[in-house]
């Protein structure tokens, strides 16, 4: 433990020396720490692509927020799942990193993770689902010849220590996080035009059943926070039309990882 808390503590001075060496070092954006989802979420069909939103966190505040649609690549063999279901109802695992493509969706707060459709049905499948595991981490890809790109020793500390403090103090909290899960869940049920007012109550039923892990019930004080970004926004919504309910609850979600996200790096500074 002592050692791992000396790695946290040098942190700082590492990462400035591996970047600030690079010209235009704020070039390659930052690596990324993907949430347990604690169960599957359903990628929603739509055109030629599968997709669905998982939450994310910066694992390296020395580098710029990635810009939406940036390409990123699994750095951790395995932890991330894509579970297909065939015709007859049998279920067959993906490795996630081989089949699927993940962009940034809204800077280091959100990920979008899909697959083609006609690469589902190449497998045979009719739908498919995705689950992250624990310390699960993304790396920016690298354009040809960046002097700026995540090196090797970099990549170690963020999918290593770092990200094993991530999961500590983000992935675990239980209360912002686990309401940032229930949030997580509305906005992946949800249209992004509208919704009718019938629907609103079986979503919320569905997101905080899918968002309790096994092992890891809700805690009230989650549910009250997923519950006061919802009323919130069915009121926003209902004195202004143009903002959509996923729009709003996209808002309250990244504000429920960003808090997280600030504690996290105030850990790494201090060693702690």
């Amino acid at each position: 433990m002592k050692s791992i808390q000396h790695c946290f503590a040098i942190t700082g001075l590492v990462l400035s020396g591996l970047v600030a060496g690079a010209p235009g070092a704020a070039a390659a954006p930052q690596a990324l720490a993907l949430v347990e989802t604690g169960g599957t979420i359903d990628l929603a069909c739509a055109g030629a692509t599968c997709s669905a939103e998982l939450t994310s966190f910066c694992l390296d505040s020395s580098r710029i927020s990635p810009p939406k649609g940036t390409e990123y690549e699994l750095a951790t063999e395995g932890l991330v799942q894509l579970v297909g279901t065939t015709p007859d109802g049998r279920s067959i695992s993906l490795d996630a990193g081989q089949v699927a493509r993940f962009v940034s969706q809204r800077r280091h707060l959100a990920v979008r993770v899909s697959i083609d459709r006609a690469k589902l049905k190449s497998y045979g499948l009719t739908h498919v689902s995705v689950h992250v595991a624990a310390h699960a981490a993304l790396l920016p890809l690298p354009t040809r010849a960046d002097p700026t790109a995540i090196g090797k020793a970099e990549a170690d500390l963020f999918t290593g220590p770092l990200r094993k403090l991530g999961s500590q103090i983000v992935d675990s909290n239980s209360s912002r996080m686990q309401a940032a899960r229930i949030t997580s869940r509305m906005i992946n049920l949800l249209p992004d035009r509208g919704s009718k007012r019938n629907q609103v109550e079986p979503m919320w039923r569905r997101a905080t059943t899918a968002a309790a892990a096994p092992g890891k019930p809700l805690t009230p004080e989650a549910r009250d926070k997923a519950r006061g970004a919802l009323e919130l926004c069915r009121y926003v919504t209902s004195v202004n039309r143009r903002i959509s309910l996923k729009k709003c609850l996209q808002e309250k979600h990244d504000g429920l990882v960003d808090y997280l996200n600030q504690q996290y790096w105030k850990a790494v500074k201090t060693g702690t």
